[in-house]
C-alpha cells in the first residue's frame, strides 16, 4: 500500500489548529467600557474626543478630510462603548493602525462609520459574539499597508512577517455596494457578514491587493502565495445578495497548507427575490473542503449566477453540501467550476438548473487529475419549466464507474448533457503522482449509465 499515515505529522497539526482556534482567548476580555487608547492623527485633519457617560463611554472620530490616518497604542472597544468614525461622507476612509505591539484588538462593542474603515494590527483582530459593526466599508487585517500606499488611494497589504488571526464572531454589515475584507494568515467568520450588492473578501497571502472598479466597487484581489500555513473558515453565514464573495488561501509549495474549510452558508441570492441574478462565488486553497451541511448559492430570480471552487492539491464536496446557481423563476440556470490538479471528491449536490416557469439549465464543469464521484452525490443541470437541457462537462484523467456512481450519472442525464473528456496520465506534467493512478474510464463489472 503506498499511503503511509505520518501519526506525528497528523499531531502537530491538530495541536496547532487547536492553538490558533482558540488564540483569542490567550487575552482577557477587555473592560465594559474599553475603548481605543493613545490615538495620534499622522495623516489627514481628524480630531478625537470622548463622550457618552460612565456606564456607556464613546469616543468619536471627527475627520473633515477624504482620508486620515490614526496611529493607536491599543484599539479594542468594551461591550458597553461605541466608537463612531464621523467621516465628510461615504467615500471618505480612515485608516488606524494599532502600534502598541503584543494583543490582538478586541471588539465587543459597537463601530459605526459612513465610509471606509481600515483596522490594521500585527498582533490579529477579534469582533466578539455580541460586537456591531455597521460601516461603509470595513478591512480588517494582520498585514501592513504604508501611510504613502494609503494617503495615493493604494489598497496592497503585505504581511511582513505578521502571524496574528482575524476571526469574526459578531456582526458586520456594509452599506449598499460596500465591502468586508479579513485578511490574515488565518481567517475565521462564525458570525454574520451583510453586504447588499457589495463583496466580501475573506483571505491570506504574502501580499493582497484589493482591486476597485471604476464605480469604487471591490471588484477582485490578487494574492501572491503565502509562505506559512493558512486557514480561510466559514461556519456561519456571508450573505452578499447579488454580490461577490472570495475566499481564497493559495500558498507557494506543496509543503504548506492552504485550507479552505466552508462549513456555514456563503449566499449571493436574495429569498426576497429582489436581486435577478444571482452573484458570483470565488473559493481557491490548496486544499477546498465544503463540509456536510454547507450552502454555497448563487441563485437568481431569472438568472443564476456563479460559482467557482478550486483546490490545488484537493477539492473535497461532502455530502449534504450544496451548491447551487439555479434560476428561481423565469430565466436560465448559472454556472458551477470545480477544479483541481490533484484530487475532486463528489459527494455533495450540484445544481444549475433553469427557471421553475421557463429557463434553460445552466453549466457544471468538474475538472481533476482524478475524480470520484460517490453514490450520494446529485447533480442537475436541467430545465424545470420550458427551455433546453443544461450540461455537466467531465474532465477527468482517471474516472471509475461503478455500482454506486452510475446511478448518479444517469440520473444526471435525465435532464442534462453529459460531456466527459478523459485523458492518459499526464502525472509528469504535474512533477509526478502521489496515488496509484489508473489512466481511463474504468466500467466496474455490471456497471452502466442509461437514461433514467
Amino acid at each position: 500500500m503506498r499511503y503511509k499515515f505520518n501519526i506525528e505529522k497528523y499531531v502537530k497539526r491538530s495541536l496547532l489548529m487547536l492553538v490558533v482556534g482558540v488564540s483569542h482567548l490567550a487575552y482577557a476580555d477587555p473592560a465594559s467600557d474599553a475603548l481605543p487608547q493613545g490615538g495620534v492623527v499622522t495623516q489627514g485633519n481628524a480630531s478625537i474626543e470622548s463622550a457618552g457617560s460612565p456606564s456607556a463611554p464613546v469616543l468619536n472620530i471627527n475627520q473633515t478630510s477624504q482620508r486620515a490616518v490614526v496611529d493607536w497604542h491599543s484599539f479594542d472597544v468594551g461591550s458597553a462603548s461605541t466608537v463612531n468614525f464621523n467621516q465628510p461622507n461615504a467615500q471618505a476612509s480612515t485608516l488606524n493602525r494599532v502600534t502598541g505591539g503584543g494583543s490582538a484588538s478586541q471588539i465587543f462593542g459597537k463601530i459605526n462609520a459612513p465610509g471606509e474603515v481600515i483596522l490594521v494590527n500585527p498582533s490579529g483582530v477579534y469582533i466578539g459574539k455580541n460586537a456591531s459593526l455597521d460601516v461603509g466599508s470595513i478591512a480588517a487585517t494582520s498585514h501592513h499597508i504604508s501611510d504613502k500606499d494609503y494617503m495615493d488611494g493604494k489598497a496592497t497589504y503585505d504581511r511582513n512577517g505578521a502571524t496574528g488571526s482575524v476571526t469574526n464572531d459578531g456582526s458586520i454589515r456594509a452599506r449598499f455596494g460596500g465591502y468586508v475584507a479579513l485578511l490574515a494568515p488565518e481567517v475565521r467568520n462564525n458570525g454574520l457578514i451583510i453586504a447588499q450588492q457589495g463583496t466580501v473578501v475573506m483571505a491570506s497571502g504574502e501580499k493582497i491587493t484589493l482591486n476597485f472598479d471604476p464605480n469604487t466597487r471591490l471588484a477582485s484581489i490578487a494574492a501572491d502565495p503565502s509562505q506559512i500555513n493558512s486557514l480561510v473558515e466559514n461556519k456561519q453565514a456571508v450573505e452578499v445578495p447579488g454580490g461577490l464573495i472570495i475566499m481564497s488561501a493559495r500558498v507557494a509549495n506543496s509543503l504548506i497548507r492552504g485550507v479552505i474549510n466552508q462549513a456555514g452558508s456563503l449566499s449571493t441570492s436574495d429569498t426576497a427575490q429582489l436581486v435577478a441574478k444571482g452573484g458570483r462565488i470565488v473559493i481557491e486553497g490548496s486544499h477546498t473542503t465544503l463540509q456536510t451541511g454547507s450552502e454555497t448559492v448563487a441563485r437568481g430570480s431569472s438568472s443564476g449566477g456563479s460559482v467557482e471552487i478550486a483546490g490545488t492539491h484537493e477539492v473535497n464536496i461532502q455530502s449534504g453540501a450544496k451548491v447551487s446557481v439555479s434560476a428561481t423563476q423565469s430565466g436560465h440556470g448559472g454556472v458551477i467550476t470545480t477544479h483541481s490538479l490533484g484530487k475532486t471528491t463528489l459527494n455533495g449536490t450540484l445544481l444549475a438548473q433553469g427557471g421553475k416557469i421557463s429557463g434553460n439549465g445552466g453549466v457544471i464543469n468538474t475538472g481533476s487529475t482524478l475524480l470520484e464521484i460517490g453514490s450520494s452525490a446529485s447533480v442537475k443541470a436541467g430545465n424545470r419549466g420550458t427551455g433546453e437541457v443544461g450540461a455537466w462537462h467531465i474532465h477527468a484523467t482517471s474516472l471509475d464507474i461503478n455500482h454506486n456512481n452510475d446511478k448518479v450519472l444517469s440520473a444526471a442525464l435525465d435532464k442534462a448533457n453529459i460531456n466527459m473528456k478523459l485523458v492518459r496520465n499526464y502525472c509528469a506534467s504535474y512533477g509526478g503522482c502521489d496515488f496509484n493512478m489508473t489512466p481511463g474510464l474504468i466500467f466496474d463489472p455490471g456497471a452502466m449509465i442509461s437514461k433514467t
